[in-house]
């Protein structure tokens, strides 16, 4: 289906929506005046709408019934609430309709509803009324394309339009027309003149009544006009001057019909057809006729009625789903007193009459109701999930209305013949049991029975639907049991090779054989559960199931049973009767098995609880089985044909036992051809394949054959079972050839977590897929913690076209994690996803059977190697990085802010210069050239921290909110600040001034190291961040005139431009070795440690002991303050910080291991330098200041910031901040010196 396409069935769903919505609003009616209607056109302001709100708001106060003004007040408040969720009018405007309702049962019920229309509404209203007011709405399903026909002939004229999908008369008047021949004792030129004359007042009626029709207010309102008639009476208006020339220009077809009235009115649309196709009308009568048409050839490819319409929608076999718009079903979800859910499809008739379908039939009792819905609206919501096209059709049309009236009004076109009589057969076939028991005496050690081909039977259970998908559907399929002249393929082959289930045992004793059961009786525990894709026993599960699956558990503790489908696993875990089930996952030849990932995606929460707890692996080998030809000899060469397209063959690792010459066709289950490719491509090229349901049915379709010119890919038992002959045995491509079986459980099996056990997982996730780089950001949650990804799979979701739904394993488990690698990763799949599940976490059996625990052995075996190669390659790849410029603006305001905030934290002696107090104004940008001297218009010292932010979005940011930039990755996932220095150039030029300059910051990272034993090992970063003034004139490495050229001609993209100036920046303030300043204004060296994540508890870590060292001299000046949370959270605001220590107390309890939010380290720094800053003499600025954090800051605790004046010289200060123990906190020192005019 075309883009196009699918846009025009979403819009028609969009206004059946509507329809549905305007039919309940005016349906509704309330007490007084307590339903509010409001209506905002798209380029309206949703600003004016809510003042109006306010001012009703206070005029609805006055009201003096209580309970109106109440109900009133109530609505407006509703509907100023829903207003606050859009910053903006949408597109296409705003819709909402908000006030308490009348129900059947005389209570009120609260109704908010605010939507977009999906189309653009240029009404402005607001109602408060005890109705809604809908008219609105109802002109939004007025078709833009509406067209008018004018039907004639001799006994009159009828008028009518159509548009959209209603056809409608609205005019219409009969003439009495002399005929041919006139009536006796008239001449000849008599009769001929007056039936002319009424020709003509015949005509010139229809032209007056067309303008009337058709002309509103001098514009014509139809967008074309079809003349339609059976003589010549429809020219004659054309052509005639009676008729309009505004509607002669608009006429776009004139045609033959054989009759008047309304017969003529339709024949006249189905030959406009192709002039009128974009027209709903037009388009709903050729949907429909090509489903009679179906019906006509009897193609098979057609289904109606709700249930067939269903179970064809569950096998994906749906193309086009066709549904009258007022169809009355509703559809119920029951639930037994087992717990076992039913879903019921009724109509009120059958819902009153029919009462016994509610009842549980154990108990007598009526079902407990689950849910209750239109099964409409369940439909138009749910469509998309079983990759069909949803069509709504009227009654209007004859071919809608028979279509509703003989078949339901539900239906749909499909992709493929589905035989439902078979899917209704089954459930009174007891062939199914027959095969069970063949299984029973299998897996107790009997000789089986050869299953003989039986009557056509579906492997389809009582009650449920299979799932297909379309474009694969035989990847996992189930075919027709015993219909041994069926060589077509069916479609309905639905389920792979191999299931297996688990039931556990409640006597816990050794599998007994079972009697034969009716098949109207549900299989109940402790009943074995679960080998899917066939009952014959010589099917591969049956002939390795103790290899498979069997051998991973008790034999003792379980009982087995054959499953027909991986659905009826699935459902069987789910609903709780087996406790185990093994499906197949992927073979290592040919892939994934796209069944059980279809089940895995889960799209209708259908198996929510199922999780993967294990894993099994089994090896396959094939055979190729037929009769063997007397007539030729053996190939045994080998050898493969070399080609043009294929000069080196691969050759089979095996060669055939007999001559295949006389092979015409081969048949087994799709995922086997992909595994003997070698085999086939050179010994029966161009042989046909067909599919059958699994490698047992392949050999018993050959068995049949008694041409004996088809053959089977199947097992050796299966020979021994048919009594084939072996043609040729390990076809297989590789020796290796292995499926892997996934083992399912309900829920998840915490107490059988193993620690130190090589583990997988799986997830799965969807993301919005227009956005770049989606997947690659998801992929990189496991990256940055060093989980290994060992496979990645991907379905469809059936929601929008080319969506998927992704499949990720990956080593680790999320129930035994120490390290906190799985754990990291997995939380930080919320930024990144639209939604996510973890499916389990299981032992990997595949490093016991492959002995890959090498994998996992250190290649460094020295600790102090380690490190040193740890911290080479850390230093190597985090000093490669490019340097990151942030380009800031000097305003004023920053500033301004930081010292409002500091106000309460220190004394008014320690604030700026620029700054008396939060009544102060704020401060005007000083003019270059003429303040440079004034000590207001420079930048305090300290207050670039609150400039140039990190510009980076909220998805890129670490999980604890840190700067990717400066982070190594993971494990080293806690960021501390341990420290830096500050040093400021002193020369006047260079200082930072609140001019609104452009200023720039460069920041890299210079220095990494390693520190800590093997396992704690902190990583310390050292990151330099130069700030200078941006505008710095022209560049003496650059041609200023041809750089400006070669922009001014569109040679450079703006992206161009910005590298240029980032280029001629980082030349100009280039690192000076003699001078660290250099050119700069400032350089600032921030050191960072990153740690691994915490391991010990929060409590242990919170209670371990802390060391406290405590100053040696008393401070010549100290400010003693409490930090508060207020100013952790504007501090984090201006400064653009997002660490979760300064924001979140339970990220620092439980991640982190502190009892409460932590202070910034520049907050720190800010501190000291403001009060090291009162401490100055005029004139003097601080040179360079160096300082360490030694312990940690809390908020609500007090602490003291002191300065010591150093006695030995004059520009020397001390500053430390003491925490509430009296012990450094914080420690620095300051060179001090005056400012170079």
């Amino acid at each position: 289906m075309s883009d196009a396409q699918a846009n025009e069935a979403e819009k028609n769903i969009e206004i059946w929506k509507v329809k549905k919505l305007i039919k309940r609003l005016e349906a509704a009616r309330g007490n007084g005046t307590s339903m509010i209607s409001l209506i905002i056109p798209p380029k309206d302001q949703v600003s004016r709408a809510a003042k109006m709100l306010a001012e009703e708001y206070g005029t609805a106060s006055n009201i003096k019934s209580r309970v109106n003004r109440q109900s009133v007040l109530s609505a407006i408040t509703s509907t100023q609430q829903r207003l606050k969720l859009y910053n903006k009018v949408p597109p296409n405007g705003l819709v909402v309709y908000c006030g308490e309702i009348l129900t059947s049962e005389g209570k009120e019920r609260r109704v908010n509803i605010d939507f977009e229309p999906f189309r653009p509404i240029n009404t402005s209203l607001y109602l408060c009324d005890n109705k809604f007011h809908t008219e609105a709405l109802a002109e939004l399903l007025e078709d833009d394309q509406k067209f008018g026909f004018i039907i004639m002939d001799g006994n009159g004229a009828l008028f009518g339009t159509l548009s959209g999908n209603t056809r409608d008369v609205i005019h219409k008047f009969s003439v009495d027309l002399p005929k041919k021949h006139g009536r006796g004792g008239q001449s000849a030129l008599r009769f001929a003149r007056l039936r002319e004359e009424k020709r003509h007042n015949y005509v010139r009626k229809v032209a007056e009544l067309a303008v009337q029709n058709f002309i509103t207010t001098d514009k014509v309102n139809v967008a074309g006009i079809i003349l339609a008639g059976s003589a010549d009476f429809k020219n004659d208006l054309n052509q005639s001057d009676l008729f309009d020339n505004r509607l002669a220009t608009k006429v776009i077809k004139v045609v033959d019909v054989s009759y008047g009235g309304e017969n003529g009115f339709n024949q006249a649309i189905e030959l406009s057809a192709e002039t009128l196709s974009n027209v709903k009308f037009i388009q709903e009568k050729k949907l429909i006729g090509k489903y009679f048409e179906e019906i006509s050839q009897d193609t098979g490819r057609i289904c109606y009625g709700v249930e067939d319409t269903l179970k064809a929608l569950e096998l994906g076999a749906v193309e086009i789903l066709i549904v009258f718009e007022n169809l009355e079903i509703n559809r119920w979800v029951l639930k037994d007193s087992n717990g076992v859910q039913t879903t019921l499809h009724t109509t009120k008739k059958t819902e009153a009459s029919n009462r016994e379908q509610f009842m549980d039939k154990e108990t007598g009792q009526e079902m407990e109701v689950v849910s209750s819905e239109s099964f409409l609206e369940w439909i138009a919501e749910k469509y998309r999930d079983f990759g069909t096209t949803l069509e709504f059709v009227s009654d209007r049309s004859s071919e809608g209305n028979q279509f509703v009236k003989g078949f339901g009004g539900i239906g749909g076109l499909l992709r493929y013949k589905v035989n439902f009589e078979q899917l209704a057969e089954v459930d009174d076939d007891d062939d199914y049991y027959d095969g069970m028991l063949q299984f029973d005496a299998l897996a107790s050690g009997e000789e089986p029975t050869p299953v003989e081909p039986s009557s056509q039977i579906l492997s389809h259970r009582p009650g449920a639907v299979q799932q297909t998908t379309p474009a694969q559907p035989a990847s996992a399929g189930v075919g027709l049991r015993g219909n041994t002249g069926n060589t077509r393929p069916s479609p309905l082959r639905l389920l792979p090779n191999i299931c297996l289930g688990f039931s556990r045992s409640e006597s816990q004793q050794a599998h007994k054989p079972r009697t034969k059961q009716s098949n109207h009786v549900p299989l109940k525990p402790p009943f074995t559960f679960m080998i899917t894709g066939s009952e014959e026993p010589d099917n591969y599960t049956h002939l390795n199931c103790d290899k498979a699956a069997l051998g991973c558990f008790d034999k003792e503790k379980y009982e087995y049973q054959p499953a027909i489908g991986i659905p009826d696993v699935f459902e069987a875990v789910q609903s709780g009767k087996a406790e185990l089930g093994v499906v197949p996952f992927e073979n290592s030849t040919n892939g994934a098995v796209i069944f059980t990932l279809e089940l895995l995606a889960d799209r209708h929460d259908l198996y929510k609880d199922v999780t993967i707890c294990g894993e099994a692996y089994l090896d396959v080998s094939h055979c190729l089985l037929g009769y063997v030809s007397k007539a030729d000899s053996p190939v045994m060469s080998g050898t493969c044909t070399p080609t043009t397209s294929t000069p080196s063959p691969v050759k089979p690792k095996t060669t055939p036992r007999s001559s295949l010459n006389h092979i015409q066709r081969i048949y087994t289950h799709p995922q086997a051809y992909g595994q003997c490719e070698a085999f086939l491509g050179t010994y029966l090229k161009g042989v046909e394949r067909l599919d059958a349901s699994s490698t047992s049915k392949a050999a018993e379709i050959v068995k049949a054959d008694k041409t004996g010119t088809s053959a089977a890919i199947a097992s050796s038992l299966a020979a021994d079972v048919h009594g084939l002959d072996i043609l040729a045995k390990g076809i297989e491509d590789r020796e290796d050839n292995t499926t892997r079986f996934l083992v399912l459980r309900k829920g998840v099996d915490t107490s059988a977590t193993k620690v130190n056990v090589a583990a997988k997982s799986m997830i799965t996730f969807t993301i919005d897929h227009r956005t770049p780089g989606a997947l690659a950001d998801v992929l990189d949650c496991f990256r940055r913690y060093q989980v290994n990804l060992t496979s990645i799979n991907s379905r469809p979701t059936k929601v929008v076209p080319f969506q998927y739904i992704f499949f990720v394993e990956f080593e680790g488990s999320k129930l035994s994690d120490p390290g906190g690698k799985v754990a990291g990763a997995l939380d930080s799949l919320e930024k990144y996803t639209k939604n996510w599940r973890w499916l389990g976490s299981w032992e990997d059996k595949l490093v016991d059977r492959k002995n890959l625990f090498a994998i996992n052995r250190p290649l460094i075996s020295s600790t102090h190697t380690r490190k040193s190669s740890l911290q080479s390659i850390l230093h190597k790849e985090l000093t490669a990085r490019q340097p990151n410029i942030i380009y800031d603006y000097l305003t004023p305001t920053p500033s301004h802010l930081l010292n409002i905030s500091l106000e309460d934290f220190i004394p008014p002696s320690c604030y700026p210069a620029n700054f008396t107090g939060s009544g102060s104004a704020l401060p005007y940008a000083s003019i270059r050239g003429r303040d440079e001297c004034s000590d207001t218009s420079l930048l305090p010292q300290s207050h670039h921290l609150v400039y140039f932010s990190p510009r980076i979005s909220n998805n890129a940011l670490l999980p604890d909110g840190t700067d990717p930039f400066q982070s190594p990755g993971p494990p080293f996932v806690r960021c501390m600040w341990s420290g830096g220095s500050v040093s400021f150039n002193t020369t006047s030029e260079k200082q930072l001034r609140l001019d609104n300059m452009r200023a720039a910051c460069i920041e890299r990272i210079v220095d990494v190291s390693v520190k800590g034993n093997e396992g704690d090992e902190k990583v310390f970063v050292n990151v330099e961040r130069r700030v200078c003034i941006a505008d710095f004139g022209d560049d003496p490495h650059t041609n200023p005139d041809e750089e400006s050229g070669a922009i001014a001609s569109g040679k450079y993209s703006g992206n161009d431009q910005h590298s240029m100036a980032d280029q001629r920046l980082l030349r100009h303030y280039h690192v000076d070795n003699n001078d660290n300043i250099g050119r700069a204004s400032l350089v600032e060296s921030r050191n960072l440690v990153f740690m691994r994540q915490a391991v010990l508890p929060a409590k242990g870590y919170l209670d371990r002991p802390r060391k406290i060292l405590k100053p040696t001299r008393e401070p010549d000046f100290d400010v003693r303050r409490t930090p508060s949370r207020s100013l952790l959270f504007r501090f984090s605001a201006l400064t653009f910080n997002a660490h979760l220590i300064h924001l979140d107390p339970q990220h620092c309890r439980d991640i982190e291991g502190h009892r409460n939010l932590l202070l910034h380290g520049p907050l720190s720094l800010v501190l000291m330098l403001s009060v090291l800053r009162s401490q100055l003499r005029p004139g003097e600025m601080i040179k360079k200041f160096n300082y360490r954090n030694l312990a940690p800051l809390y908020v609500d605790e007090e602490l003291r910031v002191c300065v010591w004046k150093n006695t030995n010289g004059n520009s020397k200060y001390e500053v430390w901040i003491e925490g509430k123990e009296g012990g450094y906190a914080v420690k620095g020192s300051a060179v001090v010196g005056p400012l170079d005019i």
